[in-house]
C-alpha cells in the first residue's frame, strides 16, 4: 500500500454512527503482520540512503511545516474543525515565520494552539498524569469555543456530526470519561 497517496478522508465505516467502545482497563493489543518486517527493513534502508543527502534550511522548514500541517489538520478535523488543509498549511507556515495570527474564538485559534503545543516540552514530558491531560486540553482549546471549558472534563454527551447532519462518531459517554482517563494514564 502506498501510504503517501492514501486519502483517509475517503474512508467510510460500514455504518454510522461509529460508537465509542469502552476501554477500561486500557490494554491495547499491538501486533504487526510478519510481512511488515520487509517493509520496516526497506524503510531503514531508505532512511540510511536519505542520510546521505543534505537539505537546505528552506527545504527542511518546508518538510517540517508540511508534517505539522498534515498532523494538525487530521487531528482537528475529526473534532469538527473544517478548515481545509491548505489553510492549515498557510497558518503553520506563517506561525513558523513568526507571524502569529490568533483569532479568538474559532477554528484558526485551534490551529495556533496546536502549534504552540510544540513548544510545551515540560508540560508534555513523560510520564503523563490526569493533570497532564487536562493541561494539554486547556492548551489546545484555549479561546477556541465558548461552549468548551479548557482543561475540564466534559459533562455532556457529544458526537461528531458532518455538515450534512450525519452523525459520524458517538464519543465516550460523559459518565465514563474519568474512569477511561485513569485507565489510559495508568
Amino acid at each position: 500500500m502506498d501510504y503517501q497517496k492514501s486519502d483517509y478522508s475517503k474512508f467510510k465505516p460500514v455504518a454510522y454512527p461509529v460508537r465509542h467502545r469502552r476501554k477500561v482497563p486500557f490494554e491495547p493489543k499491538l501486533s504487526l503482520p510478519l510481512d511488515y518486517r520487509g517493509m520496516l527493513a526497506r524503510i531503514r534502508e531508505l532512511d540510511r540512503e536519505l542520510d546521505r543527502f543534505v537539505l537546505s534550511d528552506r527545504d527542511f522548514t518546508d518538510l517540517v511545516n508540511d508534517a505539522y500541517s498534515d498532523n494538525i489538520h487530521w487531528s482537528v478535523k475529526i473534532e469538527g474543525n473544517d478548515l481545509p488543509l491548505e489553510e492549515v498549511r498557510r497558518l503553520t507556515t506563517r506561525f513558523s515565520e513568526g507571524h502569529i495570527e490568533e483569532r479568538n474564538p474559532g477554528p484558526r485559534q485551534e490551529i495556533i494552539n496546536h502549534l504552540y503545543s510544540f513548544f510545551a516540552k515540560e508540560t508534555l514530558g513523560l510520564p503523563w498524569t490526569e493533570d497532564t491531560v487536562r493541561q494539554v486540553h486547556s492548551m489546545l482549546m484555549k479561546g477556541v469555543s465558548e461552549e468548551v471549558v479548557p482543561g475540564e472534563i466534559r459533562t455532556m454527551e457529544v458526537s461528531v456530526v458532518g455538515r450534512d447532519g450525519t452523525e459520524y462518531f458517538v464519543a465516550c459517554p460523559a459518565a465514563n470519561i474519568e474512569a477511561e482517563l485513569v485507565s489510559l494514564v495508568e
